[in-house]
């Protein structure tokens, strides 16, 4: 009878921390993000929607589509350029709230969300 209670409790609380788990908060990445260049002022806005689309703009360039994705603390950012083909770049990432800040070989870039 204990044996039974025991496996019992068990079960119940492995169901539990799975649920627990399994609806953990996932990131917001979707919406206009912002960053400013300090020494120029010169900017460059992502524009990221939930199915993994998006417009990607430099101050001085038309804006152009591109696609993104997020897997284990990386960003992947494919930017399709028309004539120049597309580019890709998969950098380290930390989102806290509006804040997004990608570190690439030392350098950290800091965006805030619009």
């Amino acid at each position: 009878m204990r044996r039974k209670r025991a496996l019992s409790i068990c079960t119940t609380l492995l169901i539990v921390l799975l649920t627990i788990v399994g609806c953990g908060k996932k990131e917001d990445m979707t919406g206009k993000w912002v960053y400013t260049e300090e020494e120029t002022g010169k900017t460059v806005t992502m524009e990221l929607f939930s199915d993994g689309t998006g417009v990607y703009s430099e101050e001085d360039w038309l804006p152009y589509s591109c696609e993104w994705s997020t897997e284990k603390g990386k960003f992947k950012l494919e930017v399709d350029t028309g004539i120049f083909g597309k580019i890709s770049r998969t950098i380290d990432y930390e989102l806290d709230g509006d804040k997004l800040v990608f570190t690439d070989d030392g350098e950290i870039d800091t965006f805030y969300r619009e």
